[in-house]
């Protein structure tokens, strides 16, 4: 059959063709007996009407050549005229074939050319010659059109009469039509008989019926044919089958048209009252034959009438008047819907051909045809006045698509819904003129109702569930479901559709869903960004979009069916497979947990990072978790793998080991006075790292300072230190000073970047040194501040010194005007203001006229923040310990300033990480697990004199699974929210 197809695309080459006429050759609806029905490329009055010879007349031209050495001319011309006859001779049918004389030429090899120019009169355009029969007595006008060899007699079964209709116009009419007759396959009386039955065959299509699915048993042997099975096996059947073995009893018959034939033809080209006279001796259609039409419906969620239901065979057997049973000769069937469109396209694929014609230029948009059979013709058994009838339903064998399309469906039959073996129906008392109504309601059919996400249109798409899982219908009719989520740049995704059938089952004869890939910005009606057709993985009903993101974008994907279809039998499971973020972003170390944020994940899935595979600790829907692993610094690629199906989610270079690539280690501050020995460096060494801009500060990228000398730095109490950069990029250390001399401190990066700053320890006598002697506080509050001095003797604590406190500017009140130095040299007295403002002075001095002095100074509460110094984003397996959450609180100046006497709220949530979901297809989506809560807190803590708040959340040994979300805040603007994670391996 792709043969003739393609036979029939070179015949209608050339440079006249007219749009319709690629409309034609593009979109064939062998629906049910009927070949072409009227869509949207016609007039009003035509649409949804079968196309027609005008007035049932053929006007047709022959060859003036030989067809073989058997049929000369005169017996060739004789040949088709008997062919004709065969559906001419209906005695019901208004149909009247005329020869009118011969073709301008011998249509030959001389005059047809391998490019397809075919002589003048034989064009789709040469409408004054509608049929033009040529006879290839040779065969090479068929090997120029297709290709050497094609016209072998070996090929006869497939190649013996070629063409079909090239033209017809906008009222419903056919205008020109072509058939060649290939002379190699009429070189014996034997094979004449097989050439007949072809030829048949082709003018029935040339009239516009279309394959008919009767007695298809006859195909496929189960049940085995009876000789009554193939007597009523229609010349229309989508297979030719009968004439395989040309010399065979049922090739001698093959050409003798069925009840199934002659009921088809009838209702094309029907006797009526009004033509009875232009055809005389013949039967008027409806008062001669019954009737039986009706529509197929779905069942309703309430046991009514639902959306009709396209695509079922509606089989009518009489029931033999003698034997009581249904019969396998008078037997005719109507696919339902045949009338309907089968292929209206969808937004999608889009609704208008590259050549634009549109896609639903043939077949009704009449809702109320999408179901509808007509079984007009039924014949009554010889010798009887009544007759009963049995109606029976079958689906249409799956093989019958494209070229041997039985019904509506041109890309892929549907399996109707409902157990329609179970559906027989049988008529009594019927007469000729008889016009019966009979409709199905499919109890048993599909009723699943709108899923749980309409109305989800292109303008107002739903959001992806969490789970990245869920079911949905396509439905109703031309119904797309579209969704849309928010993406970064450098990923890939993977869009998952299988195709269920109403048992919610992959399914290849159900919807064949389309996928299409939108930014949010696309106006509607735009192309897709990516599409991806039906069924393109080895999977049952499985279609795989995969696609790459290049910039943070919110995109939508749609699903619809690739004929733009919907019925209440479309269901489909979708899922998406994506990897979107990570926590942390940047390894300090091997083995450090880190978290995949995404949404699709399933227990099995894989990780590789820098190509490397990641151990995994844990996997839920929405997340997993992976131990880093051992990679030398830079930037890594995360690739997720899904191995049961083969989906895979790329971040590229999500993953930092070691510093930024391009980052810079910047000193933000670091100058000292000259400190005595045993006393702290009053200013912190802070450091920045920034990225390439100079400006973004990168944050948990480790330092490692270190000493030059016996000093210590804070808070490892040790001469090296390895601290991480906060939110902001900032790491800072504070000198405690051991060594007389210079101390040269360094910061350094693990790519070898180093920043130094030095602080001037000295040993001179007995000296006195403030204690975080430049305090910032914030305003409008009241403060009791510590002002601790230290009294130094070369070095050595010194006790019972005598202090004297005085306050010099500001406001406030010292808790007592001395005191004396303790065993390790420290002095200490409160500093009590009712409403801090401005700024305060108090100077503490020895007798030997030594006066360090501590400033406090008010900071406006508008210009407090936040900073996450450590304990954020904590990822523990339950039974570890969490470690401590530090906040620190400054103000917002560059650099900025320390804040102490700040009350920070921390609150602590806790309930259980989000599991697997339960999921229930009937539901339509994935339900989430309710995240109750297990634990609540709130505490309020005060910012010490460098700022920092230290919180130990509680863990207590029952939680095995959990969340805690952890949020701070000072109750201005300045808030931070982290959480934990605690998973069970």
């Amino acid at each position: 059959m792709s043969q003739i197809r393609k036979s029939r695309r070179h015949l209608c080459g050339c440079k006249s063709i007219t749009l319709l006429l690629l409309v034609l050759n593009s979109f064939h609806l062998w629906a049910g007996g009927v070949l072409y029905v009227g869509g949207s490329a016609f007039d009003p009055s035509a649409r949804g009407k079968p196309v027609t010879w005008l007035n049932g007349q053929i006007t047709y031209f022959t060859d003036q050549g030989i067809l073989s050495p058997l049929l000369d001319q005169n017996g060739a011309n004789n040949f088709v005229a008997d062919a004709f006859s065969r559906w001419t001779s209906v005695s019901t049918t208004a149909l009247a074939a005329t020869r009118s004389g011969s073709l301008a030429e011998d249509v030959n090899g001389s005059n047809i050319t391998t490019n397809g120019a075919l002589p003048s009169d034989i064009q789709p355009t040469a409408i004054g010659k509608p049929l033009a029969i040529v006879f290839d007595n040779d065969g090479q006008v068929i090997d120029a059109l297709m290709g050497g060899g094609a016209s072998d007699p070996a090929l006869c079964a497939t190649n013996s009469v070629l063409g079909g209709i090239d033209n017809l116009n906008s009222a419903g009419n056919f205008s020109h039509a072509l058939v060649i007759i290939n002379g190699r396959c009429a070189q014996t009386s034997t094979s004449l008989i097989a050439l007949k039955y072809r030829l048949i065959r082709k003018f029935g299509e040339i009239l516009g019926l279309g394959w008919s699915q009767v007695n298809d048993n006859v195909r496929t042997n189960t049940p085995p044919p009876t000789d009554d099975d193939f007597a009523g096996f229609p010349v229309m059947h989508p297979v030719d089958l009968l004439c395989l073995i040309p010399s065979s009893v049922n090739c001698a018959n093959a050409g003798n048209l069925r009840m199934d034939d002659r009921a088809a033809i009838s209702r094309l080209y029907p006797v009526t009252p009004e033509n009875l006279s232009q055809f005389p001796g013949k039967q008027t259609f409806l008062d001669h034959a019954i009737r039986i039409r009706g529509s197929v419906y779905f069942s309703n969620v309430h046991g009514g009438q639902g959306q009709p239901m396209q695509g079922v065979n509606v089989v009518a057997r009489l029931i033999d008047p003698v034997t009581g049973l249904p019969s396998g000769r008078s037997v005719a069937s109507s696919v339902s819907g045949f009338l309907f469109r089968g292929d209206a396209g969808n937004e999608i694929s889009g609704f208008v051909a590259a050549d634009g014609r549109r896609l639903d230029a043939f077949g009704s948009a009449n809702a109320s045809q999408q179901g509808f059979y007509d079984l007009a013709g039924l014949e009554l058994a010889p010798n009887n006045a009544n007759a009963r009838y049995q109606l029976s339903l079958e689906a249409v064998n799956s093989l019958y698509t494209g070229e041997s399309t039985v019904g509506p469906y041109r890309v892929g039959p549907v399996t109707p819904s409902g157990g329609l073996s179970s559906v027989t129906f049988n008529l009594d008392g019927l007469n000729a003129g008889s016009d019966v109504v009979r409709n199905f309601i499919l109890t048993n059919s599909a009723k699943i109702s709108a899923d749980a996400f309409e109305p989800n249109p292109f303008a107002s798409p739903a959001s992806i569930p969490a789970s990245g899982e869920w079911w949905g219908s396509l439905s109703p009719y031309g119904d797309s479901d579209f969704f849309h989520l928010s993406t970064r740049a450098n990923r890939t995704l993977v869009f998952e559709v299988t195709a269920l059938n109403e048992i919610f089952q992959p399914s290849f004869s159900k919807a064949q869903p389309m996928l299409g890939l939108w930014l949010a910005a696309d106006q509607a009606g735009s192309a897709p960004r990516v599409t991806q057709g039906s069924f393109n993985t080895a999977s049952v009903g499985v279609t795989r979009l995969a696609a790459n993101i290049f910039q943070d974008t919110e995109i939508k994907l749609g699903i619809a069916d690739v004929r733009g279809d919907g019925r209440p039998d479309f269901l489909y499971h979708a899922r998406l497979f994506y990897a979107d973020h990570l926590t942390p972003s940047r390894v300090t170390a091997a083995g450090m947990p880190i978290v995949i944020y995404g949404i699709g994940f399933r227990p099995g899935v894989t990780v590789t990072m820098g190509g490397v595979n990641a151990a995994i600790m844990h996997t839920a829907e929405d997340q997993i978790i992976a131990a880093a692993a051992s990679l030398p610094d830079g930037s890594k690629t995360v690739v997720v793998t899904d191995p049961i199906t083969g989906a895979t989610s790329t971040m590229t270079d999500a993953l930092q080991y070691g510093p930024a690539v391009g980052s810079q280690l910047v000193l933000v501050s670091g100058s000292n006075p000259s400190i005595p020995v045993g006393a702290d460096a009053p200013n912190a060494i802070r450091v920045r790292v920034v990225a390439a801009d100079g400006l973004t500060g990168v944050p948990a990228t480790p330092v490692a300072f270190s000493v030059s000398s016996a000093s210590i730095l804070s808070p490892c109490s040790a001469s090296n230190c390895s601290i991480q950069t906060d939110d902001t990029g900032e790491a800072a250390t504070v000198v405690s000073v051991k060594f007389a001399g210079i101390n040269t401190i360094s910061a350094t990066l693990s790519d070898g970047q180093i920043v130094q700053a030095t602080v001037l320890g000295t040993s001179f006598g007995l000296t006195l040194t403030a204690m975080n002697p430049l305090r910032f506080f914030p305003s409008g509050n009241s403060a009791s501040l510590a002002l601790t001095v230290r009294a130094l003797n070369n070095g050595i604590p010194a006790a019972g010194q005598h202090v004297n406190y005085l306050l010099t500017s500001g406001s406030g009140v010292l808790s007592t005007a001395s005191s004396t130095t303790d065993a390790s040299g420290n002095a200490t007295v409160n500093l009590n203001i009712g409403n801090v403002t401005g700024s305060t002075t108090v100077v503490a001095c020895l007798a030997t006229g030594t006066c360090p002095q501590f400033s406090i100074q008010a900071v406006a509460p508008s210009n407090l923040q936040l900073r996450m110094i450590a304990g954020g984003a904590q990822i523990l397996m339950a039974g570890q310990p969490s470690q401590p959450v530090v906040l620190r609180v400054t103000d917002s100046a560059v650099p900025s300033n320390y804040v102490c006497g700040v009350p920070v709220t921390i609150t602590q949530i806790v309930t259980p990480n989000s599991a697997l979901s339960t999921c229930i297809a009937s539901q339509g989506t994935c339900r989430p697990v309710d995240l109750k809560i297990l634990f609540r807190s709130s505490t309020t803590l005060i910012s010490d004199a460098n700022g920092l708040i230290s919180f130990v959340p509680a863990m207590l040994s029952s939680w095995r699974s959990v969340r805690m979300s952890i949020g701070a805040a000072t109750g201005s603007a300045a808030t931070q929210n982290t959480s934990i994670r605690v998973y069970e391996p």
